[in-house]
């Protein structure tokens, strides 16, 4: 079973908070990965950022948040990590104890072993 983590927290202003969660998924999405996003009440797969976008603006406007399921490619490693990404309206944010705009990998065991492998370079990760 693998828990979920570290999840990553962003604040800025109310009426950028769209296109700044935006602006990072589209900097961590590989364009080759399929970007999963709710789109008429459904979960549906694209690896068109164009289309991902125009859903997630879609999903926002509607409220209360916007947000999109992917992976990231390390690309020193060529490592895959699932992640969740969401954005919240200001009136949601005041309801959540997150951050307007919210990141988490899906895999915590993964995303650590990838990290004690970059701090010692050499350094193994075993499961225990």
């Amino acid at each position: 079973m693998s828990e979920s983590g570290p999840t990553f927290f962003a604040w800025c202003d109310a009426a950028e908070t769209l296109e700044a969660f935006l602006a990072a998924l589209s900097a961590l999405v590989d364009p080759r990965l399929p970007i999963c996003v709710r789109k008429d009440g459904t979960l549906t797969d694209t690896t068109s950022m164009d289309e991902a976008v125009e859903m997630i603006r879609t999903e926002f406007a509607e409220g209360p948040a916007g947000g999109a399921l992917f992976d990231v490619l390390l690309s020193a490693s060529k490592r895959i990590f699932p992640c969740s990404g969401y954005c919240y309206t200001e009136e949601a944010g005041r309801d959540i104890s997150a951050g307007p705009i919210d990141m988490t990998t899906c895999d915590q065991r993964r995303f650590l072993c990838s990290l004690l492998e970059l701090a010692w370079g050499s350094g193994k990760c075993q499961q225990v």
